[in-house]
């Protein structure tokens, strides 16, 4: 059976991608919903998560208590590099964290700064995954200005696929996968 939203479709490429000691970078991480999923998958490997909200620092460290291979960081994935050297996988889930507020959303220049940023820290054959959430202004100004930039990346050094839902209406979310060659 397809996947049949962009969560299904993003775990059923990460099932495919990892081995359990890998390094993930959740870029966005909201409650700590992907990155719990991603800690199940890695017990050998390491997490770091990122959200400029104190709330979703809270949130995630919460539901992430269990676990000692992470480190959640209270600042934006903008500044990856002070943190990080390298990493396997990273994560995007754009937009803004559910059940907050709606005016606290990523923004399209932090996301590309960042998305660069993540690619020069990006191992070989490592993935970069983004979900996308066309359906609100700031969602549609991403989707817009990010898939402008990303349809420029060179195919010798990068795979660029989109996974979206052609026939649904009211600008479907969809997801984004980079792996470097």
């Amino acid at each position: 059976m397809l996947p049949i939203n962009t969560v299904e479709i993003t775990r059923k490429l990460l099932n495919h991608f990892l081995t359990g000691n890998e390094i993930c970078v959740d870029m966005t991480l909201g409650h700590g919903k992907d990155s719990l999923w991603i800690l199940k998958q890695i017990p050998q490997g390491f997490l770091y998560g990122f959200d400029l909200q104190e709330k979703a620092i809270r949130s995630s460290a919460k539901l992430l208590s269990d676990f000692t291979n992470k480190r959640l960081i209270h600042d934006s994935h903008e500044n990856v590099d002070k943190y990080i050297k390298e990493a396997n996988l990273f994560i995007y889930n754009l937009g803004y964290l559910p059940g907050g507020d709606k005016t606290i959303t990523t923004d399209k220049i932090t996301v590309y700064r960042s998305l660069k940023k993540a690619m020069d820290l990006l191992l070989p054959k490592g993935l970069i995954i983004m979900t996308f959430y066309p359906g609100h202004p700031s969602g549609k100004e991403e989707e817009m200005y990010l898939l402008k930039k990303i349809k420029e990346f060179d195919q010798k050094q990068w795979n660029c696929m989109k996974y979206d839902f052609i026939n649904q209406k009211n600008n479907p979310p969809f997801v984004l996968v980079l792996e470097k060659l």
